[in-house]
């Protein structure tokens, strides 16, 4: 109980902008507008749970196509274990606190 109230403390606290780091807040609002970085580019934007096929899809497209080998992905460099999501998920939250979450980050997931 006590891991919610600060987790709801903390949402409360974004809710009002008043805890903005760059790992809490969206990430598809701060991606930059092309031409922005001339000569760099955003070639691929992928959820990290279905990285592996999608990487896999593309790498079979792009030698078919043109004959080009793609490299491995590289390993995670952190893997969690199950019990870090045992801690706190959405299955633990109230249905409320869990939409406010989801307002927060439609932009990166809806």
């Amino acid at each position: 109980a006590r891991v919610l109230g600060w987790f709801e403390s903390f949402i409360s606290n974004l809710e009002k902008q008043q805890c903005w780091g760059f790992h809490s807040r969206g990430q598809w609002g701060r991606l930059p507008k092309p031409g922005t970085y001339p000569g760099r580019s955003i070639d691929f934007v992928a959820n990290l749970h279905t990285l592996a096929p999608e990487w896999e899809e593309i790498a079979a497209y792009q030698h078919a196509k043109f004959n080009v080998t793609l490299p491995f992905l590289p390993k995670a460099a952190r893997v969690n274990n199950d019990n870090f999501h045992k801690l706190l998920n959405v299955s633990t939250l109230p249905r409320s606190l869990a939409q406010r979450i989801c307002n927060l980050y439609r932009d990166d997931y809806c």
